[in-house]
């Protein structure tokens, strides 16, 4: 795998710092030279691992499947795969599966081609189902609170 990835699992062994913004700060320093470029963290984002992305444009959003209203809703967006930190840095070994578990390895990730990405329609189907899901789920007053913690680090 030649190009840098465009998504990492990183399992929870790997965090450091005793708040959200050290330990973001701490994945910051050590991810960056891997995916080069500025990422967006997620938090126990899929399988108790931390999720960490390179935004791709306005009609990117930060799922690890394809979303409701995409053609493909429900398959995986990313090829992943196990990684070894050899001197620095991070070398795809062999393929992981497409729902991953916690292995005590960093996965790398390269996403799928899309044919519908650019497609404004989908782009637009998708966006809707998004904010609906958000409002949906800030009625619940812990995904809110957790939301506004997250925001505040």
């Amino acid at each position: 795998m030649p190009r840098k990835p465009d998504a990492l699992l990183i399992p929870r062994s790997y965090r450091t710092g005793t708040n959200p913004a050290a330990q973001r700060e701490a994945l910051r320093k050590e991810f960056l030279p891997v995916l080069g470029g500025p990422f967006s963290y997620t938090v126990d984002g899929y399988a108790g691992m931390d999720f960490v992305r390179l935004p791709r444009g306005v009609n990117d959003f930060p799922t690890f499947f394809f979303p409701t209203g995409h053609p493909r809703q429900g398959e995986g967006r990313y090829d992943w795969w196990v990684a070894e930190k050899t001197d620095g840095q991070l070398s795809p070994t062999f393929p992981a599966d497409d729902h991953p578990t916690d292995t005590g390895h960093v996965l790398v990730g390269y996403l799928k081609p899309d044919a519908d990405a650019d497609s404004p329609t989908v782009a637009q189907g998708i966006a809707e189902e998004f904010q609906r899901r958000k409002a949906e789920a800030l009625k619940d007053s812990a995904v809110a609170a957790r939301l506004r913690e997250i925001e505040n680090a």
